[in-house]
């Protein structure tokens, strides 16, 4: 003959496994449906970036092969490319003009530049945009555009 405490032990179990169960049935089949819209998800992603490729590929062709530097560019901004640091010196180096020279060009501080061919920071979107576009220009339309904004100095007179 069975035990008290055993039958009871037993019972106590059965009950607990069936409320148990009550309580995780709405939350499987919530899972269930969150489950469902993951895949569906990820499948608009993939039909996505397929489409981003296929735009990418064809802006690529109507641009044709004007400069591999600009190709280059397209390319990084394109493929979401992360930023590096040594792309702010070869771009200055580039042009053969002083940090503070292309702080002016970019309406940014000194520091800001000093800061980014370090890798201490990075520029924000507006100002990575503005590089791209510095990119694209030639050597003497930027030293005719840093001649332009230089301010003249002024002489000090003897009174």
């Amino acid at each position: 003959m069975p035990n008290i405490a055993t039958v009871l032990k037993q019972e106590i179990s059965r009950l607990a496994r069936k409320e148990a169960k009550a309580q995780m049935t709405p939350l499987n089949q919530s899972l269930t449906k969150e489950r469902a819209k993951v895949a569906v998800l990820r499948r608009e992603v993939a039909a996505l970036k397929r489409e981003t490729a296929g735009l990418a590929s064809a802006l690529k062709k109507q641009l044709g092969a004007k400069s591999s530097r600009g190709r280059a560019d397209l390319d990084a901004a394109l493929s979401g490319e992360k930023w590096r640091k040594d792309s702010v010196r070869s771009t200055r180096r580039r042009f053969d003009v002083t940090q503070g020279e292309f702080a002016r060009l970019l309406g940014v501080s000194l520091n800001s530049i000093s800061g980014w061919e370090t890798g201490r920071s990075e520029p924000r979107e507006k100002t990575r945009a503005a590089i791209l576009e510095l990119r694209s220009l030639s050597k003497d339309t930027v030293q005719a555009k840093l001649a332009a904004g230089k301010p003249k100095r002024r002489r000090k007179t003897k009174a």
